[in-house]
């Protein structure tokens, strides 16, 4: 554990250090006092090693299932007792809202978790076992069909809003194609993953291969069932003879800044 206090890493370091977005670094800092640090002359913020060793260990608590409005007095004391599990709190407001059909309520929660949490944590903790919970939970009921399909469009626009003001603040061009074959809450999952990591990409309007056949040579990352007919195989041969770099991933892929596949996309 580093013992440098001094203030010398900006923000948008610190993010791609410990893949927490600036975002949620502010809100960590102004809402709950974990963080405090330095500013340069013209008022930014700037982080020591020692802040982002601390950034470190509330992920660690977080990740444990600690809420993190708990986490500030278990940094002060490790040996206290944690908290029960918060993340079914969440999944429980999120499924009222649904039934409530209260569209502000889930924006509400939603909001909470996407800036109070990193997004990898979000969705493995609260959206995914929040979605499986909710499919069961409306079979009870006679419009459960319709409370269902609401949800998913709700949450559907609010990461595609999401992810679109987050491709706009990045930095520089887009140096990567997005083709996402999976469901669309499924590629909205994956397209924020990729953005709260700092990937800027272009993402193709079409989930057919047939449409990439006259690209020229750009990286296309694709997202693809398990098993590609004869025709899709042969646009995939035809494209790597042209000099396309592609990239192939599973289907439901959300990728993760220390996976390998993520180091090649980010390292042109």
């Amino acid at each position: 554990m580093s013992t440098d206090t001094t203030p010398r890493h900006p923000i948008g370091e610190v993010a791609a250090i410990t893949g927490v977005n600036p975002v949620t670094l502010r809100a960590w800092q102004r809402r709950f006092g974990l963080l405090k640090p330095g500013r340069t002359p013209k008022g930014h913020r700037l982080y020591s090693d020692v802040d982002i060793d601390r950034i470190r260990q509330i992920l660690s608590w977080l990740d444990k299932g600690v809420a993190i409005s708990r986490v500030r007095s278990l940094l002060e004391d490790p040996s206290a007792d944690a908290p029960d599990d918060p993340w079914l709190a969440h999944q429980e407001q999120l499924t009222q809202a649904v039934f409530d059909l209260n569209l502000d309520k889930l924006m509400h929660e939603l909001d909470q978790l996407t800036s109070l949490y990193t997004f990898e944590l979000t969705l493995a903790r609260a959206l995914r076992p929040w979605l499986e919970s909710l499919q069961h939970r409306v079979q009870e009921r006679v419009d459960g069909a319709l409370m269902l399909k609401w949800a998913e469009h709700q949450l559907h626009s609010f990461l595609h809003g999401h992810c679109s003001r987050g491709q706009s603040r990045l930095p520089g061009k887009s140096s990567l194609l997005l083709m996402l074959r999976t469901s669309p809450l499924e590629a909205a999952f994956t397209a924020v993953s990729l953005t709260q990591q700092g990937v800027k990409f272009s993402q193709l309007p079409t989930d057919s291969l047939s449409g990439c056949q006259l690209l020229s040579p750009h990286t296309l990352l694709l997202c693809l069932p398990a098993k590609l007919d004869s025709s899709e195989r042969q646009i995939l041969t035809q494209l790597q003879e042209r000099g396309v770099p592609l990239v192939a991933v599973g289907p439901f892929a959300v990728l993760h800044k220390d996976d390998p596949l993520f180091m090649e996309l980010t390292n042109d």
